[in-house]
């Protein structure tokens, strides 16, 4: 007999919300806000890891990217903190993307139904 054992998840272990188990190995997942970024990760970041990104001194991809990852949490309903020494944090909560709820046409024009929602002016987790 072996003393290993197979982790199977119980119906009382829901994941926690905007987060999708992985294929491949079982991990909980966590959408970056960047759905080619997730693909490079294999879906996304696990829960419990860290991920750095070096900003290269010519290029703003990185602070594009903390963006997107502060919008997906904020949309997401998740606690977002971010501590930094250079930035404002009311500056950085004005300059999060928009999002928009609702069908797009093909032309990328929301259709008439669609609601946009402005999202940013608080970092509490509730700026929507």
């Amino acid at each position: 007999m072996s003393s290993f054992k197979r982790r199977i998840p119980t119906a009382s272990s829901n994941p926690p919300p905007a987060t999708r188990i992985s294929a491949h190995n079982g991990q909980t997942l966590l959408s970056t806000g960047v759905p080619s970024l997730d693909d490079v990760l294999g879906g996304g970041l696990p829960l419990g890891s860290l991920l750095l990104i070096k900003e290269d001194r010519f290029t703003g991809y990185a602070h594009l990217l903390l963006k997107y990852f502060i919008t997906q949490g904020i949309v997401a309903g998740h606690a977002v903190c971010v501590a930094s020494a250079d930035e404002n944090p009311e500056e950085l909560a004005r300059g999060l993307m928009g999002v928009v709820e609702g069908k797009v046409a093909d032309g990328g024009e929301e259709e008439e139904d669609g609601e946009e929602v402005a999202v940013g002016g608080s970092m509490s987790g509730r700026a929507l």
